[in-house]
């Protein structure tokens, strides 16, 4: 069966100088346990697919034979890919590599893709720095990123586990992990770490956060408590979007209608405005002040 690999032309059961390309059953294939990606694209895997059906496999996945298995070195997305698009065999690339070889091998390869989320990349650093005792200045020229990126990165597996969970989801970026950082006290970052994600402050914002917070110019504001929910789950049900209720000093408080685009901005007035008499009856400005 003939594949293209990077542009050249392989021949199943063709050698190489450190590896030799066969023709798999996806079901001899087994899983990398020194993956660092823990999740996929849908989306994106159902693209591969699709393509799959069309064209088949265009680079084969790396793998190392392990008790009669073919062991995934890197391709797991494609093999995935693969099985969704109901093929049965697919072209891979043998390798000979030792335990130690593969999981340097599949980490290195995997930092180098776009798609690790941030906690995906902590972990594999710390994975290699822990596998061949690297210190960070040996691991910036093994993997070709600065030491301050890896140095920077390490420090979000510090952060608490609901945090490292927002950054792990897409919640928050390395940014926001890096203001959080700053603060130090665990039950801190994470109640800041709640602001953030119900107020979806940016990186700047969350920076200037904990700046004011480190300097005693800015308390806290305690996030929504049980003597709201009922409002907001009430209000939130009403309008059909997430609404947060806070409250404040002398009676005084906020309500905030949150809203994703343009459309369901309009959608909320339409609402409203056919509940309400007053507002309709001054719909023309109010629309235009929203412009």
């Amino acid at each position: 069966m003939a594949v293209q690999d990077s542009g050249n032309n392989l021949q199943a059961g063709a050698r190489g100088p450190d590896h030799t390309l066969v023709l798999v059953a996806l079901e001899e294939i087994t899983g990398n346990p020194f993956q660092p990606r823990h999740s996929f694209d849908e989306q994106k895997l159902r693209e591969l697919s699709l393509s799959m059906a069309h064209h088949g496999v265009i680079q084969p996945p790396v793998v190392v034979k392990r008790e009669g298995r073919y062991q995934l070195v890197i391709g797991e997305r494609r093999v995935r890919a693969a099985r969704q698009a109901g093929i049965k065999a697919i072209p891979v690339i043998v390798k000979e590599l030792d335990d130690s070889g593969l999981l340097e091998m599949a980490l290195i390869e995997n930092l180098h893709r776009e798609d690790l989320n941030p906690i995906e990349e902590a972990q594999a650093y710390h994975a290699l720095m822990e596998e061949y005792h690297y210190s960070q200045e040996q691991l910036s020229q093994r993997v070709g990123r600065s030491r301050p990126t890896i140095t920077n990165a390490l420090r979000l597996l510090r952060l608490p586990d609901e945090i490292q969970e927002a950054l792990a989801s897409g919640g928050l970026t390395a940014g926001h992990g890096k203001a959080l950082l700053s603060l130090e006290d665990p039950a801190l970052q994470k109640k800041v770490a709640l602001k953030v994600l119900e107020s979806r402050l940016s990186v700047r914002e969350t920076e200037e956060l904990t700046r004011r917070i480190l300097e005693g110019k800015t308390a806290l504001p305690a996030p929504s408590g049980g003597e709201w929910k009922e409002m907001e789950e009430a209000l939130g049900s009403y309008l059909g979007t997430k609404v947060t209720v806070r409250g404040g000093k002398g009676g005084k408080g906020t309500i905030v209608i949150h809203y994703g685009s343009d459309t369901e901005m309009n959608r909320l007035m339409e609402h409203l405005m056919a509940d309400m008499p007053a507002i309709r009856s001054h719909s023309a400005p109010l629309e235009s002040s929203l412009l």
